[in-house]
């Protein structure tokens, strides 16, 4: 646990599953163990078009069943696209609303995103773009997502190239949010995120996962529904609510901070798992932390 008083949370997570249909790809993400007691968790690059049917796709899911009205977002003429959203039987919070967009801003380029709006009116926000977008493309997509308390997903936008660091920056000042998760989400590179309300960063906590199934991390947010906080342990630095953002390095570095604590706090709360590829070849690994 790591918030205090035992408080209620959301977990949420947000995966690249690349073509969830694939061989034994459903099958390993039903088995991953690090995934078990999310809430929901959004699935991009499905590849799934209109020819696989709902009823169907749900009876192959294990703990999980397709959000209904706004739940999966199809790309019939797109093969590297696709968004799901999933939801286990009884979820902390229930999603009132979903509500999407796809965008075909070139030849190859496409951004396609979710937004979900819990009963008690948090708003998430869950994006997938198949090749790096241009500050165009954030703009446009700032501007069609409106409001939201976070994002999540591939964004395909490396923090380590400065051009595309610039890049996020635009789309966090455009929505006032900022970079909460700065973990490798792939083996060499972080291309998937985490942005953040600056008034919830003392009531989240976000990491990434590694699989054998996917090329990427799966990437997890816990918030609480309530206004506990987290516990001191994990909240070693404070935010400063009145900071105005002139200076988004300095922001920035906040963040840095802030998820250097993050981390430091996890080596308490370590334990042994085994993760098992397609081969059902196992591996012990030490560095998991089961949510």
């Amino acid at each position: 646990e790591i918030f205090e008083h035992n408080s209620e949370e959301i977990k949420i997570g947000s995966l690249n599953i690349w073509w969830i249909l694939n061989a034994n790809q459903l099958r390993d993400f039903n088995d991953d163990s690090n995934l078990q007691n999310l809430d929901f968790i959004v699935l991009s690059e499905t590849w799934l078009t209109s020819k696989q049917k709902t009823n169907e796709l749900n009876e192959q899911l294990k703990d999980w069943k397709i959000v209904e009205d706004g739940g999966r977002q199809d790309f019939d003429n797109r093969e590297h696209m696709g968004l799901l959203i999933l939801r286990k039987q009884e979820p902390k919070l229930e999603i009132i609303k979903a509500e999407g967009f796809i965008s075909k801003n070139s030849s190859t380029r496409c951004i396609q995103y979710i937004t979900i709006i819990f009963e008690n009116n948090r708003r998430g926000t869950f994006v997938y773009i198949n090749s790096t977008p241009s500050e165009e493309d954030l703009i446009i997509l700032a501007d069609k997502i409106g409001t939201t308390d976070f994002v999540m997903g591939d964004l395909n936008l490396n923090l380590m190239v400065d051009a595309e660091k610039s890049k996020l920056d635009t789309l966090c000042r455009s929505l006032d949010l900022v970079v909460f998760l700065e973990e490798l989400t792939t083996n060499k590179h972080q291309i998937d995120h985490c942005l953040l309300s600056k008034k919830l960063v003392q009531q989240c906590f976000s990491t990434a996962y590694a699989n054998l199934y996917s090329d990427h991390f799966s990437i997890i947010l816990r918030m609480l529904i309530n206004s506990v906080k987290l516990k001191s342990a994990f909240s070693k630095i404070k935010w400063d609510s009145n900071f105005k953002g002139d200076d988004f390095d300095i922001e920035l570095d906040l963040v840095k901070k802030l998820q250097l604590s993050q981390k430091q706090s996890q080596n308490e709360f370590k334990h042994e798992c085994t993760i098992t590829d397609i081969y059902r070849l196992s591996l012990a690994v030490q560095n998991f932390i089961y949510l």
